[in-house]
């Protein structure tokens, strides 16, 4: 499936079997992958490690439990959610660093491999998420890859395999807007807010550098 980012006609495709493969957008790209993919009314995926970076310093949480059964940890990649959704205490920090001023790095996320393959690592570009509103946090302790993903990466699902592929999308979605501050500090996740000035405590989170 490929999405340029951007709405209106012409600006995706859906491609079927073998076409999936022969395309320009899987032929003219590295390919990055294959992720394990699993298929319980949706498609799951495993989470292995969630880094935030932002200057020199990076931040990463491993403490994911993915969970396809349960609908407070599951991991999923999903067209049908409009934003990469994470949990409350990450999108806490995101907005923490985002008010500190400082400049903001990547988000990227490390999903387990399919059939013994290596892991696997997608990065997105933080300051442009927070500027088209593309993050939100979610009730649960679960991560869902929503429609932004494809407008950083053409994805081919093979569903015999148990895999799924990644193609990174040149160029990647840009910023368009500025993110702007509420008049109480807090941050526009797609609809979500952060209300007061507390400093979060991402639980399970560790300063990597």
């Amino acid at each position: 499936m490929y999405w340029s980012g951007s709405v209106g006609d012409d600006t995706g495709a859906l491609y079927l079997g073998e076409a999936a493969r022969t395309n320009e957008h899987y032929t003219g790209g590295t390919v990055v992958g294959p992720a394990r993919l699993g298929e319980l009314g949706f498609y799951d995926i495993d989470v292995l490690k969630l880094e935030i970076s932002s200057q020199s310093r990076v931040w990463g949480d491993t403490s994911f439990q993915c969970s396809a059964g349960s609908s407070d940890k599951a991991c999923i990649v999903d067209t049908g959610t409009p934003s990469i959704v994470v949990p409350k205490e990450i999108a806490d920090f995101i907005n923490e660093l985002a008010e500190s001023g400082q400049p903001l790095g990547s988000l990227s996320f490390t999903l387990a491999g399919a059939a013994g393959a290596a892991a696997v690592k997608l990065e997105f570009d933080l300051r442009t998420l927070l500027a088209n509103r593309l993050i939100s946090a979610g009730a649960g302790n679960g991560i869902i890859l929503g429609l932004p993903l494809w407008a950083w990466y053409y994805t081919v699902f093979d569903i015999k395999a148990g895999a799924v592929e990644f193609i990174p999308v040149d160029p990647p979605m840009a910023a368009t807007t500025t993110p702007a501050l509420f008049g109480d500090g807090g941050w526009d996740f797609g609809g979500w807010r952060r209300l007061g000035a507390s400093p979060p405590s991402p639980a399970g989170g560790t300063l990597l550098v």
